[in-house]
């Protein structure tokens, strides 16, 4: 049984991009909108930005070993490029090495490697857009780095879908691996278009089922016609869960919830699973969230 494990938000505000860390590494999957009508309300990237890492105990940072840790090096990166224009050291001193075992969550420690490598492809990233704004493909870049940085080494999963607009051409190439280099992280989302009408869907959309990998359609007119039956108030859901069964408003999980039929004997045991599994869900759905625009768009809902 499941609840509660996936996620939507958009490229809105930078901080959702530290929210979606959270929830990955927490074992969520996460859908991602970096629609130009999103992604253009991102401040332009500050110039002349610079961070470092350090192999010492006097660095501005010192990451902690934890979830909230990793998130916080990243919530600085961003607020650096995005915000303050200032850069800072970081140390992984404090991390545990590759291969220790990790008692709460489970699974053994990548080391520092992975967030180190993912800070640098975040600066790699920003120096080239410096003075400009980040284009679409840019705040899919971003997230598709930060699950590549999650899945390594350990035993989390990475379940992405990342949602644009059927227009881009620099978004519709992302997956074009016939056509050159392509960030390898990449490979750790499925990508989709949001359109009702695909006259509006430029050439490349449908080249993506011929060479690289098909894209999807995201349908958000009928979305919002048919996805929530009998709600008494008009349905304002924006995306989707990564596996594109739930509509979601930002920040609201899906609330699935599964019965494996072949562990079953008869049918009074199903009934019996099935009341179970609704209480759970309920029960978890009605918990308190440790972000606050989970806990609103849920219980509102």
């Amino acid at each position: 049984i499941y609840t509660s494990n996936c996620w939507y938000l958009n490229s809105s505000d930078w901080m959702n991009y530290v929210v979606a860390q959270d929830l990955l590494m927490l074992g969520g999957g996460v859908g991602m909108s970096v629609e130009h009508r999103f992604t253009s309300k991102l401040p332009r990237v500050k110039s002349g930005v610079e961070i470092i890492h350090k192999a010492t105990k006097d660095a501005d940072l010192i990451v902690p070993d934890s979830r909230e840790g990793w998130c916080e090096l990243t919530r600085r990166v961003l607020e650096s490029f995005f915000q303050t224009g200032k850069g800072f050291t970081y140390s992984t001193v404090c991390l545990r090495g590759y291969g220790e075992p990790i008692k709460g969550f489970g699974g053994s420690a990548s080391g520092p490697m992975p967030v180190i490598k993912f800070v640098e492809t975040l600066c790699a990233l920003f120096l080239s857009r410096q003075g400009h704004h980040i284009r679409p493909i840019d705040a899919a870049d971003i997230i598709t780095a930060t699950g590549q940085m999650v899945v390594a080494g350990n035993v989390r999963r990475s379940a992405i879908i990342i949602l644009g607009d059927p227009w881009d051409k620099e978004y519709l190439k992302a997956k074009r691996w016939d056509l050159g280099v392509i960030p390898g992280h990449r490979s750790n989302a499925n990508y989709s278009v949001v359109g009702d009408d695909i006259d509006d869907f430029h050439p490349l959309f449908w080249r993506t089922f011929e060479a690289g990998e098909a894209f999807g359609i995201v349908n958000r007119t009928n979305i919002r016609k048919y996805g929530r039956m009998g709600e008494l108030k008009k349905d304002t859901a924006e995306g989707v869960n990564p596996c594109a069964e739930a509509t979601l408003e930002p920040f609201e999980p899906c609330n699935l919830q599964e019965i494996a039929l072949p562990n079953l004997t008869d049918e009074a045991e199903f009934v019996r699973a099935a009341c179970l599994m609704h209480r759970y869900g309920k029960r978890v759905t009605l918990e308190r969230y440790h972000h606050e625009e989970i806990e609103e768009v849920v219980h509102r809902n």
